[in-house]
């Protein structure tokens, strides 16, 4: 497989994600030494209730949830591309601290989740969001969604205000986009879509390996090797087909001249130096969305999830307090 390709898996961007690993090759020796915001525990979702949804064309969409609501909003969890579950941990387990009801939803063949006829495209995934929040008569929820899970949970809000003005109480953004239209996702999609198997699972121990190179694309300036090493035990979670026909899905997705009817109350959370849906994608959606806030997190890149975990569960927490 070309490094082109392997890039356009993990993320989509192509050359630009190109270019930029040709910096951070050159700063591999300090991944030992970087700062680990996951201090070497492997993510993992709190322990909670699991129950299963089954959507109208037979995919058994996974939902975890762990304790009590304590009359404060449920805050409910959309995994992007590849991810699953278990890399909310970081902020569900903090949120869970706080006093929150947290729960976390498996987009259809990610984690425990499987996958319906209709495959994948992102008016399904949000409609399984709708078939999630039906069937489980979820109701004053704070629903966040990272990457393709925010695509998801502002597709919901887009096709079904209804449903979203009685159950949501606001949207949490984070690091995603309103559209992948632009000549720029379209190669990295179409590449992505049709690139050869990588064996995630037995990547090279060298640091300098291009697979390891990609993973590290999906973080800020200062990657820590353990973050590298987990991104990719996440990923390799997610099998190969998943991978590739999501991605595909994505082609069509563009909903930037609808979003400006979301009336939800809206957060936006995006790093500076996310190369697979740039600080300025986020910074648009805010602008469209009326009233919606943007919290810019400094050289974070698109797993600011995992960088940020500690600050981003403080600022939901307020938000979910003041909403």
């Amino acid at each position: 497989m070309s490094f082109l390709r392997q890039l356009a898996v993990a993320g989509g961007l192509g050359a630009s994600l190109y270019a930029a690993m040709r910096g951070t090759r050159r700063s591999v020796e300090q991944w030992d030494n970087n700062p680990d915001p996951l201090l070497g525990v492997p993510v993992s979702f709190p322990v909670g209730l699991i129950l299963t949804v089954t959507t109208d064309d037979g995919a058994r969409i996974h939902t975890i949830t762990a304790g009590t609501t304590h009359g404060a909003p449920t805050i409910a969890m959309v995994n992007g591309l590849t991810s699953n579950h278990d890399d909310w941990g970081p902020i569900a387990g903090r949120l869970l601290e706080a006093g929150f009801q947290v729960m976390a939803i498996d987009q259809r063949g990610h984690g425990n989740s499987t996958v319906g006829s209709d495959e994948f495209a992102v008016p399904r995934l949000g409609a399984d969001l709708a078939q999630v929040f039906e069937t489980l008569d979820l109701r004053d929820v704070i629903l966040i969604g990272h990457s393709m899970g925010g695509m998801a949970a502002m597709t919901l809000a887009v096709d079904r205000p209804d449903l979203a003005s009685e159950r949501v109480r606001a949207l949490v953004l984070i690091a995603t986009a309103a559209t992948m239209s632009d000549l720029r996702y379209q190669i990295g999609l179409r590449l992505g879509s049709i690139a050869p198997p990588i064996d995630l699972a037995n990547v090279s121990t060298d640091p300098s390996d291009p697979v390891k190179l990609g993973a590290a694309a999906a973080f800020g300036h200062a990657p820590s090797s353990f973050m590298i090493e987990q991104v990719l035990a996440s990923a390799a979670k997610c099998p190969e087909k998943v991978r590739l026909a999501a991605t595909a899905g994505l082609a069509g997705y563009d909903i930037s001249e609808r979003i400006s009817n979301i009336t939800l109350p809206t957060l936006v959370i995006a790093g500076t130096r996310d190369l697979l849906t740039p600080f300025s994608e986020n910074e648009a959606i805010a602008a469209a969305i009326d009233g919606a806030r943007l919290e810019r997190m400094a050289g974070a890149g698109h797993l600011v999830i995992w960088e940020r975990a500690e600050q981003i569960a403080r600022r939901v927490a307020a938000f979910a307090r003041e909403v």
